[in-house]
């Protein structure tokens, strides 16, 4: 009776990874219950320049689906990759973007003191195609750069980086997406 529970829990175990190596060589996602879902979900990305309230559009936006993993094509300040779990911003290296560093506001002319007291942020507005509202978002406090998140209604999530922040080079941000 022991020897036929293990053959059959064996045989389960079996199942279960044949089904989940199945449906993962089928692309679609295999996931836990508790883990994000946003696998094939569309989203628009929007990088603006908040400054005193008023969003001004800085660069192109770009529209996607989440996968595997999706890279943002060049032409941001940073080289945005997305998955289920974590969007990471790594600064774009291309020595045409130094213009932009040290900080935020630098490039307006502020003093790094100056930018740091204005309500002034560079923000990335992502807008998925389905809600996120049971999704909570955390910058990873141990990366160099440590944006402010919030979501806007139930479809936007905002990455925030406030006037003053020091960017540039290896100042990298991974902000994870947890259910």
């Amino acid at each position: 009776m022991r020897l036929q529970r293990l053959v059959t829990a064996a045989a389960a175990t079996a199942l279960g990874l044949g089904i989940t190596a199945s449906a993962a060589a089928a692309g679609q996602p295999v996931e836990a219950n508790n883990q994000p879902q946003l696998h094939g979900t569309t989203y628009h990305l929007q990088n603006n320049l908040n400054a005193f309230g008023e969003l001004t559009p800085f660069f192109d936006a770009y529209d996607g689906r989440v996968g595997p993993k999706v890279e943002i094509p060049a032409g941001y300040i940073y080289d945005i990759d997305i998955t289920q779990r974590s969007i990471t911003m790594d600064w774009n290296t291309d020595p045409e973007w130094d213009i932009f560093e040290p900080y935020v506001g630098g490039l307006a002319g502020f003093t790094q003191e100056e930018a740091s007291a204005l309500p002034l942020a560079d923000e990335y507005w992502i807008t998925f195609g389905k809600p996120i509202s049971d999704l909570t978002f955390s910058a990873d406090e141990s990366m160099p750069l440590v944006p402010n998140v919030r979501t806007e209604g139930d479809y936007t999530l905002v990455i925030s980086v406030p006037g003053g922040t020091d960017i540039g080079d290896g100042i990298n941000a991974v902000i994870n997406i947890e259910r």
